[in-house]
């Protein structure tokens, strides 16, 4: 196996393991979403506020998401508003690429069925070759 393959596979598990542990941010707020372009690669990042469902005292973390290589950005925030999170973040492996979908409102509970879908009812998610998470320290 292709050795960027490994990382991609071993980045997008520990990304939903992350998802599972904040319960994939579901009832947290977005405090944070930057873009980048310098050029040559794309990245959207975003920060996150959300509760640590594994901590016996639910406190509630910063998590850092990211998307390298964004080929497809659709976003729809207010300047100087958090952007609350109400039916979570989804990660979406197309093959040759991943979506992270954020809090989109698809006909099935479990998320859209195709990429498509993605690009006409979603309206926050970033389209690219990798995704990463990490959590940050505490303030």
């Amino acid at each position: 196996m292709d050795n960027n393959l490994i990382k991609m596979s071993a980045d997008i598990a520990h990304a939903r393991d992350i998802l599972d542990k904040y319960h994939d941010f579901d009832d947290g707020v977005m405090q944070s979403f930057s873009y980048m372009d310098n050029g040559h690669s794309r990245s959207a990042s975003m920060v996150m506020y959300a509760r640590d469902h594994r901590d016996p005292g639910n406190s509630w973390r910063h998590v850092e998401l990211t998307v390298d290589d964004v080929s497809e950005l659709c976003t729809v925030v207010q300047y100087g508003q958090f952007y609350p999170i109400l039916l979570g973040v989804r990660i979406l492996d197309y093959g040759d690429v991943i979506c992270l979908d954020i809090d989109g409102n698809y006909a099935s509970t479990s998320g859209p069925t195709s990429l498509q879908e993605v690009r006409q009812i979603g309206d926050f998610y970033a389209i690219g070759k990798r995704v990463r998470m990490r959590e940050l320290s505490p303030c």
